[in-house]
């Protein structure tokens, strides 16, 4: 018979639970509470699994389908979850230490109370879950460079500029400066640049030196950078402009 990603993921599982895999009453896989840890799930099928305090903690779970699973109070910590999809899977309660996300799809995730304590998350789309940066900053390791890279239609841009502009750090800077000068993001500049201003006044601008030989910038996108407003803190001048924005928008003919 030959192997498939259906069959691959059923005698994953049926190894290490040493009996064929239980099944929901849709047919999905019951595996409340299993122990899968450290386990091999790379693009397993496990949409809508129910895995309920499952012990996740360290499996490599990059590419796997987990559309709309239940993973309540699962142990997730150290998991490698690249390029999964979690869309609309119910992470309530989950434990994400030091886990590792990368391109990972959250849209309509459920992540009330999740641990994100050491977790890595690089070009993820929190805002997609309603989470504040409020939510995770400090905790996590965030990065959103990498959405730039892409185009702006695949992107909610307001929200991404948002999140940026309260987490981001140099990584962020650098895709700033380079987006301000491609012909697809000249309908967005004015929202990238008070970005990046946001960012500069927070961390501080690029050194002369790293806009060097190896990196050259012109003089004008050094200028970009302005001085923090004292009397407003990034957070409060990120928020009035996403709202400054929207707003001019719906002012649109």
């Amino acid at each position: 018979m030959a192997v498939t990603r259906d069959t691959f993921t059923e005698g994953r599982l049926r190894q290490r639970l040493g009996a064929d895999p239980p099944r929901t009453e849709s047919g999905a896989y019951d595996l409340r509470g299993a122990n899968l840890a450290r386990l091999s799930l790379s693009k397993a099928r496990l949409e809508e699994a129910d895995l309920t305090r499952a012990n996740l903690r360290g499996a490599d779970l990059q590419r796997a389908r987990l559309e709309r699973a239940v993973l309540i109070g699962a142990d997730l910590s150290e998991a490698l979850l690249q390029d999964a999809d979690l869309s609309g899977a119910d992470l309530r309660s989950a434990c994400l230490h030091r886990a590792v996300l990368d391109g990972t799809r959250v849209k309509d995730a459920r992540l009330g109370d999740t641990d994100f304590e050491g977790a890595r998350l690089r070009n993820v789309a929190l805002w997609e879950t309603g989470l504040t940066p409020a939510d995770v900053a400090g905790a996590a390791s965030i990065e959103l460079a990498g959405f730039l890279r892409g185009a702006p239609g695949d992107l909610a841009v307001e929200e991404w500029a948002a999140w940026c502009g309260l987490v981001g750090r140099q990584p962020e800077q650098w895709a700033l400066r380079d987006a301000l000068k491609e012909a697809a993001w000249r309908p967005w500049r004015e929202l990238l640049r008070q970005t990046l201003r946001d960012l500069d006044g927070r961390l501080g601008a690029l050194s002369e030196a790293s806009l060097s030989r190896a990196a050259p910038r012109g003089a004008d996108e050094r200028s970009l950078s302005r001085a923090a407003d004292p009397q407003s803190t990034p957070t409060e001048r990120s928020v009035s402009w996403l709202k400054a924005w929207r707003q001019s928008r719906r002012d649109e003919p």
